[in-house]
């Protein structure tokens, strides 16, 4: 199966297509204007996801302090099965590239 090349452009397009369905379906006043997608590298999903939502919650990890096993296994999980994630405080919907190259059109919507 040909992998699919994810871009912030196709990630925006694709969200266009999605978000009337989901108005639709849920009722939810959807407001894209301030929506921002990104495609991420898997080696960033925790960084970016995880310690992002921290950091929006006024939680600020020390990275100069060495990691626990935990916090490593976390980030292992995170790089290898986490699809994607809405950050509210950015209004940015964050998909993990590597993680859904393999999928087509349909199972991308369906993540967004």
């Amino acid at each position: 199966m040909q992998k699919l090349e994810i871009t912030d452009t196709l990630l925006e397009q694709l969200i266009g297509e999605v978000a009337p369905h989901v108005v639709q379906a849920t009722g939810w006043d959807l407001r894209l204007d301030g929506l921002s997608c990104r495609a991420l590298p898997k080696e960033r999903a925790y960084e970016e996801i995880l310690l992002g939502r921290l950091r929006a919650y006024g939680v600020h990890p020390d990275s100069s302090t060495p990691r626990i096993f935990i916090e490593r296994a976390l980030e292992y999980i995170f790089e290898g099965s986490v699809l994607g994630a809405y950050q509210p405080g950015d209004e940015e919907i964050l998909v993990v590239r590597e993680n859904v190259a393999e999928s087509n059109l349909d199972d991308l919507r369906v993540v967004l």
